[in-house]
């Protein structure tokens, strides 16, 4: 049985336009992925941002004249100097402070964000010292 050319052209044209319409469809979602890709880096560097002035500034509101050992430590932590232990004062220092039911709420919050942060970096540090 010989395929004669209207047949070829008959079977051709659904082929190519299946592949043209998967084609569009690649093309399309490959247009997405870029968009979704820029929406991301555009989330991150947001979030980059907010923690680095949870780093920077609630260090600072969190000092007291008569909290020198804890003080001491949140310079450390801002300086990016604390060691394993260090980091794990002063996350003790903050969940005890927490626990305060009269402590101010500002306090309670800063110390709130700023806790993530000591815990990252005590996972960071952690896993440095892991094969």
């Amino acid at each position: 049985m010989a395929l004669e050319t209207s047949d070829l052209i008959a079977i051709s044209v659904p082929v190519l336009a299946a592949t043209a319409a998967v084609l569009g469809y690649l093309s399309r979602l490959s247009h997405r992925g870029g968009l979704l890709e820029q929406r991301i880096v555009s989330v991150e560097t947001k979030v980059n941002l907010f923690w680095k002035v949870v780093e920077t500034e609630i260090p600072r509101l969190l000092k007291a004249p008569h909290t020198e050992e804890f003080d001491g430590l949140l310079d450390k932590f801002q300086e990016k100097k604390a060691d394993y232990d260090e980091l794990k004062k002063l996350k003790a220092i903050i969940e005890m402070d927490l626990t305060d039911k009269d402590g101010p709420p500002g306090r309670k919050l800063a110390e709130l964000l700023l806790l993530p942060a000591i815990q990252e970096r005590m996972q960071k540090l952690d896993s440095k010292g892991k094969p």
